[in-house]
């Protein structure tokens, strides 16, 4: 078979990380270039600002051509300032630009990441007579939304839909009737640190700051924590950005929790692993997750993971063997089991070294191979 020429499209990508996917597709496209005879393209149109009218182009990483869709381009109205709007007017200038190069392109296959470059990709579908891959990485909209109808329109658009969990494949086939879903996870790349860290006064959250998170409830579970005096100097850090940041910072106001809880922002993602890699414990508190990249790195970086109970987490984590679950939105739940691993540093240390032998099964080299055979799998069907 010849080169495939393949065509990626996502909300985010380096070095402008906005969430998992970018993180996602990014280490796809290193690994796939590493392992695999293949012709990438890169198109990012950005979900969480609205852009500009014509993409950045750039190479990343060598090689790759990138076409960012990006920008502050601000709205008229600043009632339309919201998530939807954003992504939705977004595509509607890609569409614009990419229609006036549309006899320059020459790809075989798509592979879009999500619905946030949804239009983009069936303008390139029809354009050019290719097949779809899509890949799932959550299904958070409510059903009659519009996010619920695009997602269902991109399963059975999609020649092959990849989900990144067996709950969320469930979740896809159920909801939008299709019957075969490929499961692959989330990859993760090697800890660029050799053996464990010396461990520092404190725990970490790392994600959007979005109501599904599940914030509130680590922010209310923390202030409990820090009522014993053994805790009063631990230190929470929140790495990430978000719609709902104001909120918890006046949460943070309301619980008098300030001077233990650091708003960190968005970071790279090589910083954010590193200060997970040295955080006593990880919270991955949200009450809709399909299979959190983050939980895997903590793994990987070999710090203790306290997780919800929710999507694909249990996928991944054995309770009390590598990992902890516990309930969504059980404030007591979690305060009580942040106090179990801190109290027993032999068990937190017991609980890392499983964690990493655990997260070492989904290195990106394994899970790129997959992606590349259903690539074939889907070229040579069509």
């Amino acid at each position: 078979m010849h080169k495939i020429k393949l065509a990626i499209l996502t909300p985010d990508y380096y070095p402008n990380f906005y969430a998992g996917i970018g993180v996602h597709v990014y280490s796809l496209v290193e690994s796939l270039l590493k392992n695999h005879d293949i012709d990438i393209t890169v198109f990012v149109v950005r979900c969480e600002t609205l852009i500009n009218n014509s993409p950045r182009i750039y190479e990343a990483p060598k090689g790759v051509k990138v076409y960012e869709f990006s920008g502050s381009e601000k709205p008229l109205n600043d009632s339309l300032n919201y998530f939807t709007y954003k992504w939705t007017k977004n595509n509607i200038i890609a569409i614009e630009y990419l229609s006036t190069i549309l006899s320059e392109m020459d790809f075989d296959l798509i592979h879009c990441h999500d619905i946030f470059s949804i239009w983009a990709m069936d303008l390139l579908r029809r354009k050019l007579n290719i097949p779809v891959v899509s890949t799932i990485h959550a299904r958070f909209a409510g059903e009659n939304e519009i996010g619920d109808a695009l997602r269902g329109f991109l399963c059975r658009t999609s020649d092959t839909c990849i989900a990144v969990s067996n709950n969320l494949a469930n979740e896809l086939k159920d909801r939008y009737k299709i019957e075969d879903v490929k499961v692959v996870y989330n990859g993760i790349t090697k800890s660029k640190i050799f053996g464990p860290v010396k461990k520092e006064n404190y725990i970490t959250y790392c994600g959007r700051m979005a109501k599904t998170k599940g914030i509130d409830t680590l922010l209310k579970a923390f202030s409990l924590l820090i009522q014993n005096d053994k805790y009063k100097d631990l230190k929470l850090i929140l790495i990430g950005d978000g719609d709902c940041r104001n909120d918890y910072e006046k949460l943070v106001q309301s619980l008098h929790i300030n001077k233990n809880v650091i708003f960190q922002g968005r970071v790279s993602n090589s910083i954010a692993r590193n200060i997970i890699s040295k955080s006593l414990v990880h919270i991955v508190p949200s009450t809709y997750e399909a299979f959190a990249t983050v939980i895997e790195e903590a793994m990987i970086e070999q710090t203790c993971v306290i997780v919800s109970k929710v999507g694909g987490a249990a996928e991944l984590i054995e309770n009390g063997v590598n990992g902890i679950l516990f309930e969504p939105n059980n404030i007591k739940e979690l305060e009580q089991q942040m106090r179990y691993v801190l109290d027993n540093k032999s068990i937190r240390e017991q609980l890392e070294k499983q964690a990493l032998k655990r997260a070492m099964k989904f290195e990106w080299s394994s899970i790129a191979n997959q992606i590349f055979e259903i690539y074939h799998d889907v070229l040579h069907k069509y």
